[in-house]
């Protein structure tokens, strides 16, 4: 299985005393991460006529995603895609087991409208091109609703990131980076900013009167937080899909210094099926083909959502399974796919690229390892309910079953991709920082993959793009609460 390389660590537990601090900032926010949740709460204080500073650890920005979650907004209500918010706050809960804080869901599922729109209309201004539904159509497969709640653009996800920093600097945010903050400053029980280091070495202080954001994304490169926080079966992945190299964990680290608490471990992976041995991800392998076991049987409903796949997948021998298309891969996926994200093309050329091709069924079981016979009877069991346009064993979708029986045959080697850890330090659904009381730190919020409250077990990848969406929506919100607009 494939392991991270680790990243550099930026939290420093000593204190740094003021002898050592070459520069002193003051501002009304300080914003620690230049992610998407980082440069919504800047762009929204901004324009709610509060002065920010802005640090980020890496040389530019973060950005890493397709799309942006919302419930409601313009372009979604437009498409006639946004469900029943009790339905929304109901499938949410139960994904969470009811582990969660229901009042910060509801706020992202009252607000995130509203902020997607605000995140269009007054930060990127048409910068990046049109908007669209990044699916056509909610769906429900194997008795869970696919919800259709997120938009894409045009130019895409890294234009967006770059048009809001851009936004951000042209209204007159101090944005410093290669300065990560290493710790938080307190006066009393009040956090009231943070000490960064330069890339020089040299220790600066930022003085925030109204609040600290830590915005710090993940800890996916901190492989001591991950062994000691993560379930060990939902690490035993062949691909990392986070681009972002920093993400050590500061935020996590620094919150706990200061006293705040955090999720119950074991904590939440963004997981999902696709990942090959060559460390890539997102080939034909995220349809619903034929999947089966070291053994050659099939084992699950593939139409399942990519997490619940994912688990299924990780729960066999080795953590991995094998996917199994014929010659006919192409007309298969672009029966498939649907109104995946994804050029069909693309798609069935990355699949072929890591799979093995085999000339027969003696072929195909030899690269599992199995017994040709098995495999054998699995594929006419699989065949003879595409037929019948039932499946009898595992109630997929009969749309999707598509006859697999056409050599040359590729089989994919598969297992588990880890997106991003999104568990973190608890908070309330105005983004406070909570203590072991349940009560705020004060002056200190939290925003993205290194605060709590949402998930358990699994990251819901049915309710469509929330890890992006609740980082504009509580952005947004915390730009306005700071400035007084609401409380």
């Amino acid at each position: 299985m494939l392991k991270p390389k680790p990243g550099t660590v930026a939290f420093e537990a000593d204190p740094v005393g003021d002898d050592a601090v070459k520069e002193t900032l003051q501002c009304d926010l300080l914003v620690i991460g230049a992610g998407i949740g980082g440069l919504s709460a800047t762009a929204s204080a901004l324009q709610n006529g509060l002065s920010v500073v802005l640090l980020e650890k890496g040389t530019t920005y973060a950005a890493h995603g397709s799309e942006i979650g919302a419930i409601g907004g313009k372009v979604l209500t437009e498409a006639g895609l946004v469900p029943d918010p009790i339905d929304v706050y109901n499938e949410a809960m139960e994904a969470a087991q009811y582990r969660c804080d229901g009042t910060v869901w509801q706020r992202y599922i009252d607000r995130s409208g509203e902020a997607i729109d605000w995140l269009e209309d007054t930060v990127i201004q048409g910068a990046c091109g049109g908007q669209s539904p990044s699916s056509a159509a909610d769906r429900i497969a194997n008795g869970v609703n696919w919800r259709a709640t997120t938009v894409q653009w045009e130019a895409g996800f890294d234009s967006v990131i770059k048009q809001m920093l851009q936004y951000c600097q042209d209204n007159g945010a101090d944005v410093r980076f290669e300065t990560p903050a290493v710790q938080l400053v307190k006066d009393g029980e009040r956090i009231v900013g943070a000490i960064a280091k330069t890339k020089d070495g040299e220790y600066i202080k930022v003085e925030a009167a109204k609040g600290t954001l830590l915005a710090t994304g993940s800890y996916d490169y901190n492989p001591e937080l991950m062994s000691e926080r993560i379930r060990p079966r939902d690490l035993r992945v062949y691909a990392y899909l986070n681009t972002s190299f920093t993400n050590t964990g500061d935020g996590h680290l620094m919150g706990l210094a200061a006293g705040a608490a955090q999720d119950e471990y074991p904590q939440v992976v963004m997981n999902d099926s696709s990942g090959s041995r060559s460390g890539g991800a997102y080939s034909a392998a995220v349809l619903s083909v034929l999947r089966v076991n070291d053994d050659g049987v099939r084992f699950v409903n593939e139409d399942l959502t990519l997490n619940y796949l994912s688990n299924a997948i990780n729960y066999q021998h080795q953590a991995h399974d094998w996917c199994i298309c014929d010659a006919n891969i192409g007309p298969m996926a672009q029966r498939m796919m649907g109104d995946a994200p994804f050029a069909p093309d693309d798609m069935v050329n990355g699949f072929i690229a890591d799979s093995v091709e085999c000339a027969s069924v003696a072929e195909v079981a030899k690269t599992i390892g199995c017994e040709e016979a098995v495999i054998q009877a699995t594929l006419d069991r699989y065949n003879e309910m595409c037929d019948k346009g039932v499946d009898e064993d595992f109630n997929k979708n009969p749309h999707n079953m598509v006859r697999v029986d056409t050599p040359p045959y590729y089989v994919f080697d598969e297992g588990s991709a880890l997106l991003t850890t999104v568990s973190g330090l608890r908070t309330n659904d105005k983004s406070e920082v909570l203590d072991g009381e349940g009560a705020p730190l004060g002056g200190l919020y939290a925003t993205g993959n290194v605060s709590g409250s949402m998930f358990y077990d699994s990251y819901p990848h049915h309710i469509a793009g929330v890890s992006t969406g609740r980082c504009v929506t509580f952005g947004y919100l915390l730009g306005r609460r700071l400035a007084g607009i609401e409380e």
